[in-house]
């Protein structure tokens, strides 16, 4: 199965974003909006994992245990990948990123660690050695083409929606999600939520 291990938005943080969607509906003509069920931050990625790996990605995600909630708000809006088509719209993290990025830490060591334990290759190959992790949530994915690079148009995207996007929502809990793939777009199903 298609699995990952992210960290879970409150429902208001998640309704806060959809109205900010809906506010730049017009200046992204074409994007995929995520929907509001979806809206999660990704610490690793593990694509189609079973079995022993299965019991490996459990592992990780018990590892934020004790990591202890945090606020997290946002901070602008950005373009993915940095090269290459933008391909996906995301806000980034603000106040809480460093806490997503030690709890990124600790949720990828837990897995690397099982995977070689277990004898496996490892599940997160882009750990520790691969892109700099930054801690963002998707808005919108493109359609037919990339988002335009626009560094000013993307300035006043975020203009329109800092008021909404900047108050802070609680995170508390760590994820290991399986993701079901399907017409309407990626359905989610928690496999194992932990409290940090």
């Amino acid at each position: 199965m298609r699995c990952f291990i992210a960290l879970e938005l409150p429902d208001e943080a998640k309704e806060r974003l959809v109205g900010a969607a809906r506010i730049l509906a017009g200046r992204f003509p074409g994007a995929r909006w995520v929907r509001a069920e979806s809206f999660h931050l990704t610490l690793a990625f593990l694509g189609e994992i079973e079995g022993t790996e299965l019991v490996c990605a459990r592992t990780a995600v018990r590892a934020a245990a004790g990591a202890g909630d945090f606020d997290l708000d946002f901070t602008g809006t950005e373009l993915l990948p940095d090269r290459g088509p933008a391909r996906v719209l995301t806000l980034l993290a603000g106040a809480g990123e460093l806490e997503c990025t030690e709890i990124h830490g600790r949720v990828n060591r837990a897995l690397s660690l099982a995977a070689r334990e277990s004898g496996l290759p490892p599940l997160n190959p882009e750990w520790p050695e691969g892109r700099r992790f930054r801690a963002h949530v998707t808005l919108a994915r493109a359609g037919g083409r990339p988002f335009p690079r626009d560094p000013r148009g993307l300035a006043e995207a975020w203009e329109q929606i800092r008021a909404r996007t900047q108050a802070p929502c609680r995170v508390r809990r760590c994820i290991l999600y399986r993701s079901d793939l399907g017409p309407g777009g990626a359905r989610y199903e928690p496999l194992l939520a932990v409290d940090l």
